[in-house]
Order: C-alpha cells, then structure tokens, then sequence
C-alpha cells in the first residue's frame, strides 16, 4: 500500500521509552506517493483491569489483543495499510511498566526506536489520548515517551494532545484532526484545545476527518456514558461551527468496547465510527436506542446505521445455526419471541465485534470497512460502505 513521503523522526529524551515515531505533528502537510492511501483505526488494544472490567459488564477474551496485533502486523507486512490510527486505551494506565508492555507488543509493527526483533515493514501511528493514558499521568509522558515528539510544547513544559494536519491523495486533500476528550483530566489546557479548533479546521482542503476517545454515538452497555458531560458533542459543535460547511466526514472514537458505525443524520451526514474492538472485553450493544444524550437537533432516537446491522445480522443467523444459540440469546438479537417490542441487542458472549476499521482515501472519495477478528486468528471484512464525493455515504 502506498505510503507518505514525509514520515516526522524526532529526538529521543533521556528519561522517556525509547519505542515509536510520531507519525505527524501540529501544521504538517503530507503527501501520498499514489493515488489512494489506506490506514487501520482500533482502539482498546490494553490488557485486561479484572475488577473495572467485571464492573463494566463486559465479556472478557485473553487472546484478543495479542489478535490484533497479529493482524496488524500481516497488513502492514503485506503493506495493505500505511498507517494506523490508535484510538486509545492501548495500555491499562499511564505507568512505565504498562507502557513498556506495549512497546514490547507492538515493536515488530510499529515503527520507531526500539530495534525489532523479526523482520517485515512497520507502520506509523497516529495516537489519540484515551481516559487509560492520562490515568496516574496527566502530563502525558508515557505518550512522549511512547511515540517520541508527541504533542506541540504550549509551555509551562506542557503539551498539547491534539494535532492537526493534511494528507494530499490524488487530487484530494484531506485534513486530519486528533482532538482530547479527556475535559476533567486536560484542566486549563481543556479551554486551550477548543481555542485553538477554529484555526485548526481553518484553510483549504476537500474533506475532514476528526479522530477522539470518547464517542458521541454509541448504543453499548455503559450507553450512559454516551457524550460524557456533553463533551464530545462540545467537541464536534465546535469543528462543526468553525469548519466550512459540510467538510466533516466522518468522526472516529475508541473507548466503547464494541464495533458500531451510525448515520444518524441520514447519508449527506457525518458518519460516526466505534472503533474499540481491540482487545479489551466485549461489551454488549443495542440496535436502536435513546438518542438524546447525543444531542442531534430533533433526533430523539438513535440506531446502528441499517446495512451495518443487516451485516450483523447476517452472521448472527450463521453462527446461531452452526453454534446452537440459545433461543433468547437469539430473539434478544433479532428483537424477536420474548424481545419482541423492546430494543434488540447484541451479546458479547456469542457476538464479540473484536475487530478493527481499515479506511481508504481514494482522491475525494473514502472507502470504509470492518474487519472482523475471530477467533482462530483469521479475520474477514464483513462491511463496507464509503463517502463518494458529491453523492454522500453510499
């Protein structure tokens, strides 16, 4: 898969992880060597937090981090991808023994300053701040120190968390946003993030995508924490109002323990994409649900974006024949017999969404897909869909 032709090598600092390179900083401009560029999007690559975890009602699978990285690893050995995008949560807490964790994990597809151990091309990455990260380090220096040059210095020896820059594919731009949604942890430098968003979407380009932790959408079992404290749709409001009009996209997040995709504005509007399949444990997730947390204009109810659901739908008639499904689990699915009238719902002990996102930029117009990750370590795309240019989500 093609890659860009500036990839940013910083300085190492004496006290931090030697491990990978920033794939971009602040005001970058990068350039395609073809005409289509691809990337993976996952979040949730940490290990297990047996107590949180149990809390959170999620369906644990030890080996579903080590899954990804093993995916990740044959893409971009195949060079299928160019990048990743790292939706946080990739460690437990921001500690050097959790972040040496991951860099022991990912050396072998990362790129960066720790010497591999197998041969095969490793890819950049393109971090995003998750609540686990800034956990016990509010400074961030484990993210320093795991992807050296992180963050553009504000001063007082801070950094910022979020980064803007653009990508040049064919004859489109597009311009890349990471923001923080991390409010009570950020402080100050909160209300510095949201002043610098309307320079940051300021400029030419054709499209935008923006890439945080926490989701504005999102059906999964801890759907109360849809749109913590409205922060997220602060978020996108404020790209939104300052953005010309109609240059968002699509909006990527990772904390949900699932894989879900909504348009909950119709086709012509910005679609929302879970990607926290990565390991941590599954969690169960609604097909259609309240949709006022998410606070979308006239927008009482919310659902999984229709051919999305008909793709799982799809493989829960496949695997509850050839698994035996109990029959509630399957009518809790279905909205069907004792379910019939409420709100169905996907099990994370029969249906885990383990898997991860791969986007293609092709000129102006963007190909989206899920990969799934089962099992016995084979994954299979189970959806697509993409933005055409001019028509909208196909």
């Amino acid at each position: 898969m093609p890659l860009l032709t500036t990839l940013l090598a910083c300085a190492l600092h004496a006290d931090k992880i030697p491990d990978h390179e920033l794939f971009s900083d602040d005001d970058r401009s990068l350039v395609s060597t073809s005409d289509e560029l691809s990337f993976a999007v996952v979040g949730n690559v940490r290990g297990r937090v047996p107590g949180l975890d149990r809390l959170g009602g999620g369906v644990p699978d030890a080996g579903a981090p080590g899954r990804t990285v093993a995916a990740l690893t044959d893409m971009a050995n195949r060079r299928e991808i160019g990048f990743a995008a790292v939706m946080g949560d990739c460690v437990r807490w921001g500690s050097d023994d959790e972040w040496r964790a991951f860099d022991a994990a990912f050396t072998n597809t990362f790129a960066g300053q720790t010497q591999p151990d197998a041969e095969g091309y490793r890819i950049p990455v393109l971090p995003v701040v998750g609540d686990r990260e800034i956990a016990f380090d509010k400074d961030l220096v484990g993210m320093e120190g795991a992807y050296p040059g992180y963050g553009a210095d504000i001063g007082y020896n801070r950094v910022a968390s979020w980064s803007a820059f653009d990508v040049q594919v064919g004859e489109g731009t597009w311009r890349f946003l990471v923001l923080d949604s991390n409010k009570k942890r950020l402080g100050s430098r909160w209300r510095e993030q949201i002043n610098w968003i309307p320079k940051a979407v300021r400029g030419r380009y054709d499209h935008l995508l923006v890439f945080m932790h926490h989701a504005r959408v999102t059906l999964a079992q801890h759907g109360d924490d849809m749109n913590p404290e409205g922060v997220p749709r602060e978020l996108v409001e404020a790209v939104e109002q300052h953005a010309p009009i109609l240059k968002l996209k699509a909006v990527f997040s990772g904390d949900s323990h699932t894989s879900e995709f909504y348009l909950p504005e119709g086709r012509l509007g910005v679609g929302y994409v879970n990607a926290g399949g990565g390991g941590a444990p599954a969690q169960e997730f609604d097909r259609w649900g309240n949709g006022e947390p998410a606070a979308f204009e006239g927008l009482t109810s919310v659902q999984l974006e229709a051919r999305f659901d008909l793709a799982l739908q799809q493989l829960v008639a496949r695997r509850a024949e050839s698994e035996s499904w109990p029959r509630s689990v399957l009518d809790k699915a279905q909205a069907m017999g004792e379910w019939d009238g409420f709100a169905g719902a996907y099990d994370p002990a029969w249906l885990p969404t383990y898997g991860l996102w791969t986007v293609t930029l092709d000129g102006r117009d963007l190909r989206l897909g899920w990969v799934e990750l089962l099992g016995d370590g084979t994954r299979e795309e189970r959806f697509t869909t993409g933005w055409v240019d001019g028509e909208g989500w196909r």
